[in-house]
């Protein structure tokens, strides 16, 4: 901490409610008035006269300042003492300002005590101590002292922070914290015997009195060691104190660019920076500068979260470290995205610019999203706090996560959560010889190496406002939701094997179902609307389409009109009733087998579902369904007609009249619940 080199003006150094005869209280609204000439309307005439003669003034009990009045005064007149003698080149001690001030309040009231008497008041008794509003404006005058709210929060939710503004020293440029102990090193300088109380009312008169000003957020402006970095300019510029930030990264930002760094191993071999970069990050380089330049641009909406994906030694632990020593430690949290949902756990992030998580729980399930999307969208969030009143803050930190296996699953399944993530594959492994631990625990700390790989980032780098994702890392996102996700692990597995024109939304949950507790015998299926929703993300357009009615809601189809023949896909699980109601049994006759419906499929009549779009083409257009397609073949010869007796098939038709007509036990068209016993003996699985 130190003054200012340059003192400007009384009036520029004097906060606005000092300036003129009177200080305001912002909190109160109260209003103290500063004693400078003297106001003596409502004297006696003739009293005035005499006193005119004897050459001074009459005083009445509205002139007479009062107690408070006078140590303000007091105060203010060391104040210009004291700016008067630093333009000469001359600073004065705190210790100085107090005694001063002590002097001149004295001085004040020792020269009131004959107007106090003439009035019949008490003279006043001078303190030999200094009063806790005198240091407040002694403060207020030697130093840049702001009210700084974190960029975000609303204006009366009690967050904003007392800071001193460091014009040398290794925290310049930034305003530091009073309440970490600064302001009781300088109070004890000013008043070495103060209590709790005037300790209180000391901080409460600078909260008061202080500017209040916002974190500076400009998404361009980069606090880096040494200046500040305008990104989209290139300029470097200046510290001051209208660039409000209570902290700044670890690391100074070459000039020009700086040579590679080169360290020589305890082996004699040299580790080059470069060369172990592009060895490590295969095929994801730019990809890793930029998120190494999105850390250092945590004020840039990036609507991104990074998982560093793979198992075993491969870098991702030095990539983190490397983050860590460039941002530095102050600035890091370390919530993991499984615990974002916590009550209270993301207060810790206030003030943070990077989340940094070398490990989450395996197989995690995030069921509370909801927060962690705030974050990686800079959305404000509510934030609960113990024994306060929750607040909204808007959180300028970046997340980067490390994990061996990307097993974490989250509840929210929409494309937004999906479009939020993105995964860097780490497939390289360093054992034995090509294990070096002094890259991570030493290296990528020292100066000259965060230099290089800052200056990689910002400057070197052509510009980019988006993480640009590379072919790997596009796979290892495709990889990660098919591992993560079991929907897209049914579909990736069984999309393109379906035969038939129509897929009902009902027949696809029942089979996804006992899939589902053959891949995964401990867990518990999704309801099926939110199988049914996935599944409308994940069909490709341009094969399927989810058949609507003319108010574009989900459409009904009769299934006897849209399910022909049997469907392949169901033979692994047609042990399961409710798959089995699905598929379609046979009747052996004249050396033939002839496809039938089951009895189940009869009486369910209905259902709503994905249709193949060159399917869905021809019935938008004619009204043409499969069933009447294949008779139109069967008519043309195309499709010759199974070798059955005619009374065969006439049974089989006579069922699909019944049911065409309604007189079937037709079932409610629904989405279903999850198959109880009792849905299992209501529906047997026959096969005709």
């Amino acid at each position: 901490m130190s003054a200012r080199e340059s003192r400007p003006s009384k009036a520029e150094a004097a906060p606005e409610e000092f300036r003129g005869s009177e200080i305001q209280d912002t909190e109160s609204g109260a209003t103290t008035v500063v004693p400078t000439d003297r106001d003596d309307a409502g004297a006696d005439p003739k009293t005035a006269d005499e006193a005119h003669d004897k050459g001074r003034t009459v005083p009445t009990a509205t002139s007479l300042p009062t107690y408070e009045e006078l140590q303000i005064a007091g105060a203010m007149r060391v104040r210009e003492e004291a700016d008067f003698r630093e333009a000469l080149g001359e600073s004065l001690s705190l210790g100085d300002l107090a005694r001063l001030t002590i002097n001149a309040t004295t001085g004040l009231m020792l020269a009131q005590r004959e107007d106090r008497k003439q009035l019949g008041r008490e003279p006043f008794r001078p303190s030999v101590f200094l009063a806790a509003s005198q240091a407040a404006i002694l403060l207020l005058g030697r130093f840049e002292i702001r009210h700084v709210v974190p960029d975000g929060t609303q204006a009366d939710d009690g967050l904003g922070l007392l800071a001193i503004y460091q014009d040398e020293g290794p925290l310049e440029g930034t305003y530091r914290r009073v309440d970490l102990g600064l302001l009781e090193e300088l109070a004890s300088e000013l008043s070495p015997g103060h209590d709790k109380r005037w300790y209180a009312e000391l901080e409460r008169k600078l909260r008061t009195w202080a500017p209040r000003v916002s974190e500076m957020s400009d998404p361009d402006l980069v606090p880096m060691a040494d200046c500040w970095y305008h990104y989209s300019t290139g300029e470097y510029l200046p510290f001051t104190s209208d660039r409000v930030t209570l902290s700044k990264f670890a690391t100074r930002l070459p000039q020009t660019e700086p040579p590679v760094p080169e360290i020589v191993n305890a082996d004699g071999t040299v580790w080059n920076a470069k060369d172990w970069f592009a060895e490590t990050f295969v095929g994801v380089e730019t990809l890793v500068l930029q998120i190494i330049g999105m850390c250092l641009r945590p004020a840039h909406d990036w609507r991104k979260m990074v998982y560093l994906t793979g198992k075993g030694l491969n870098g991702k632990g030095t990539l983190i470290e490397l983050i860590r020593a460039l941002v530095g430690v102050a600035l890091v949290a370390m919530i993991p995205p499984s615990q974002f949902g916590g009550r209270f756990n993301v207060s810790q992030a206030i003030g943070k610019r990077v989340n940094l998580v070398d490990e989450d729980d395996v197989g995690a399930f995030i069921e509370a999203a909801a927060v962690l999307k705030q974050v990686i969208s800079r959305d404000p969030v509510m934030m609960d706090r113990k024994h306060k009143d929750p607040i909204a803050v808007r959180l300028l930190m970046s997340i980067i996560v490390s994990i061996n296996e990307v097993s974490q699953k989250f509840k929210d399944r929409t494309t937004a959560m999906d479009d939020r993530q993105v995964f860097v594959p780490m497939p390289g492994r360093f054992a034995g010889a090509a294990k070096n631990p002094a890259i991570k625990n030493d290296y990528v700390k020292r100066p000259e190496v965060r230099e290089w790989f800052a200056y990689q980032a910002l400057v070197a780098l052509p510009k980019y406002w988006a993480l640009e994702e590379s072919e790997a890392s596009l796979a290892a996102k495709d990889a990660a939701k098919a591992d993560t996700d079991f929907t897209v692990a049914y579909w990736e597995e069984f999309g393109d094997r379906w035969e038939r024109p129509f897929l009902p939304y009902d027949l696809l949950y029942a089979h996804y179902r006992a899939w589902r507790s053959k891949v995964n015998p401990g867990g518990k299926p999704e309801a099926q609307k939110v199988v049914t929703a996935r599944l409308k993300e994940l069909v490709d357009p341009e094969q399927w389409v989810v058949a609507t009615n003319a108010s574009g809601r989900d459409a009904e189809l009769t299934l006897n009109q849209w399910l022909l023949t049997n469907e392949p896909v169901l033979a692994e699980f047609d042990y399961l009733p409710e798959v089995a109601n699905w598929d379609y049994g046979t009747k052996y006759a004249n050396g033939t087998y002839l496809p039938v419906p089951t009895e189940w499929m009869l009486k369910k009549e209905k259902a709503r579902g994905f249709v193949r779009r060159e399917v869905w083409v021809v019935y938008r257009a004619d009204g043409r369904t499969p069933r009447a397609l294949h008779v139109e073949a069967e008519r043309n010869g195309s499709v010759p007609p199974p070798r059955a007796s005619e009374g065969e098939i006439a049974d089989v038709m006579t069922l699909i009249e019944i049911a065409d007509r309604g007189e079937a036990m037709a079932a409610p068209s629904k989405e279903l619940e999850p198959f109880s016993e009792e849905d299992r003996a209501a529906n047997p699985g026959i096969k005709l």
